[in-house]
């Protein structure tokens, strides 16, 4: 059946079109349609293809995240405010009119979202949180813009009412987590390439730098028996200082490579 319709005699609205499959049981009692709204308990599970979350564009909502983050003019884009989508399914639990959602899954052309929530069908509110990666940006809805942020899993929130669903992404600290961990890969790999093989266990302990004791005296030399004068006893005191540390090998050379 066509989800539009039957969602607008359920709910009041339409915010959902498409094909919809769906296996439902609630109960409500009530004077009227509100407290009927406020009464609804049970279960069930729902399937939509070919259709359109009416209200919010999560593609459009990055797309101006990240211009916001670029320092760039976030503009509006041209068309309805929705997400299309090929696929969009999951389970639910009702309660007092409120339906809890825990495996929402959609798929598009463009992105594929995770995630779970609330709708407070009285007060006719959201609560959701989900998951957003770009798949693809040659084809989709809102592609242009987020090649560079292909691959990468994007938290959403998404919260207001029915008429205005209000989508916050979160993209700094993912652009954050993903800029350190280049980074540290890049500094790894620097590392490596300055400090050569003989520390290359450092980088798995103390990055492997191991102190040499000091060079061994040839055996069968004979000691002097002569008098030891105050030079002398400097100077050898000095050849007896202990070796540098592993640290400290580590800290000089790390200040001449950066």
């Amino acid at each position: 059946m066509q989800a539009g319709p039957l969602l607008k005699d359920l709910t009041g609205n339409d915010r959902i079109s498409g094909t919809a499959n769906a296996n439902v049981k609630l109960n409500g009692s009530g004077k009227d349609i509100d407290g009927i709204k406020q009464s609804l308990a049970g279960n069930g599970a729902f399937s939509f293809t070919d259709g359109a979350l009416k209200g919010i564009n999560i593609a459009e909502a990055i797309r101006q995240a990240k211009a916001v983050i670029s320092g760039q003019r976030a503009t509006e884009a041209a068309g309805p405010v929705q997400t299309d989508f090929s696929s969009l399914k999951g389970s639910f639990t009702a309660k007092e009119g409120i339906v809890n959602n825990q495996d929402l899954e959609l798929m598009s052309p463009l992105l594929r979202v995770t995630g779970a929530g609330d709708i407070d069908i009285p007060r006719e509110v959201i609560d959701y949180a989900v998951r957003v990666s770009v798949v693809s940006t040659a084809e989709g809805q809102g592609g242009k813009g987020l090649e560079d942020l292909r691959g990468l899993t994007i938290p959403v929130k998404i919260t207001g009412s029915f008429e205005n669903p209000r989508p916050s992404v979160d993209l700094a600290s993912v652009l954050k987590d993903q800029a350190t961990g280049e980074i540290k890969a890049k500094a790894e790999e620097k590392l490596k390439e300055k400090l050569g093989e003989g520390l290359g266990g450092l980088l798995g302990g103390k990055l492997g730098i191991e102190s040499k004791s000091a060079t061994p005296t040839e055996s069968g030399t004979e000691t002097s028996e002569q008098p030891v004068t105050e030079d002398q006893t400097t100077e050898e005191a000095e050849e007896t200082k202990p070796a540098p540390s592993a640290e400290d090998l580590l800290k000089e050379r790390l200040k001449k490579l950066f």
